[in-house]
């Protein structure tokens, strides 16, 4: 039996969207997703920029800043990149 590793609990999803790259526009289908990272198909078998924007339109709009983490065929796994954090000041004593 394989162990789940998965640090973020994944959601079940069905959604369609795109992956947005200054160079190219792919449509894609949205399978799941959590807080680290999601899961898509896409019908292409072009290469996949390194980078690129998620995005899932609808009342609630998905818009994420991802990386390539895998693909296996149709199957695309991505990894959100979190925008970094601006230090807190520390407030004089």
């Amino acid at each position: 039996m394989s162990q789940d590793r998965r640090v973020h609990v994944r959601r079940n999803l069905f959604a369609q969207g795109r992956l947005l790259h200054p160079q190219a526009v792919i449509d894609c289908t949205l399978h799941n997703i959590s807080a680290g990272g999601a899961l898509v198909s896409v019908e292409t078998d072009r290469e996949l920029p390194k980078a690129f924007i998620l995005q899932i339109p609808g009342n609630l709009e998905i818009r994420r800043r991802c990386v390539l983490a895998w693909r296996d065929g149709e199957w695309v796994g991505m990894r959100f990149v979190h925008p970094k954090k601006r230090p807190r000041a520390v407030p004089a004593v």
